[in-house]
């Protein structure tokens, strides 16, 4: 049985409600979801809560108490600010474009985005090299019956997508420029692939991946940022660039400032 309490997904969130970002009677949009997104929103108290994936099985009730809704993560339907959050579990890496479905969390939630993926680093790098680690996700498509599990929720296995913190911060700038005070906090997290060892065929390479577990548990706590997972929650900002100004709800251009700062002199 899982120990909900060590994974990312409970601590960041548990972090965020201590310190008030993040109140278990947000409205949350779950993008890319499922019933491990169910027990640790539940286990955590959050009341209002839609849970939505591209399932075709689904029937609408199996994540009572909470709703469910067929969303595609990369054209969400629901409206611009309609929800506090939309929080996504491992659910990026299986977009055809991750970058657009990341905007698109952003955009539908008003105080912003939540999200848990792999994080690219030197010793991921090295893993894929050496075939510790998968750079394709073909477990998780033998894991849904050859059906499901790929990108898209089909049944072709995806690209493993993996994050850095510097990309994530661009993306978000360059969606809201106007704005100075956007924030991104990180949370780091090693997460072993003990599950994917067990349908590896091959004897040998199930032995030297469990016996690479122990010495990378300790570099990881001596590089923790060097973590293969790792969460981080986007607050959209508020406060406008010095170089704008609001005029009703429109923005425009701070011109007092501009002319302070540089020469603005209009050809005619």
């Amino acid at each position: 049985m899982k120990d909900y309490n060590k994974l990312i997904y409970t601590k960041t969130l548990r972090s965020a409600l201590e310190d008030g970002s993040v109140k278990t009677n947000d409205s949350i949009l779950v993008v890319c979801g499922g019933n491990y997104d169910k027990e640790v929103l539940h286990r955590l108290g959050f009341t209002k809560v839609t849970i939505s994936n591209l399932d075709s099985r689904m029937t609408g009730n199996e994540f009572d108490p909470y709703e469910w809704s067929y969303q595609d993560a990369e054209t969400i339907t629901e409206d611009t600010d309609s929800y506090d959050w939309v929080l996504v579990h491992a659910g990026l890496h299986h977009c055809y474009a991750p970058h657009k479905a990341l905007l698109e969390m952003i955009r539908v939630g008003r105080k912003g985005a939540i999200v848990f993926e792999g994080r690219e680093s030197w010793i991921m790098n090295l893993a894929n090299k050496l075939g510790l680690a998968p750079v394709y996700e073909i477990e998780a498509v033998i894991g849904n019956d050859l059906k499901y599990g790929g990108v898209s929720n089909s049944h072709i296995p995806n690209f493993i997508y993996r994050w850095e913190e510097r990309e994530v911060i661009k993306i978000v700038s360059s969606y809201y420029p106007q704005f100075k005070n956007n924030e991104v906090k990180f949370y780091y997290n090693l997460r072993l692939p003990d599950e994917r060892v067990e349908f590896i065929k091959s004897p040998i390479k199930r032995f030297i991946m469990n016996l690479s577990f122990l010495p990378l548990r300790f570099l990881i706590f001596l590089f923790p940022k060097q973590s293969n997972e790792f969460g981080f929650i986007i607050k959209k900002g508020s406060e406008l660039q010095d170089w704008l100004v609001a005029q009703g709800k429109e923005v425009a251009l701070n011109m007092p400032y501009l002319e302070e700062k540089f020469d603005v002199t209009v050809r005619k």
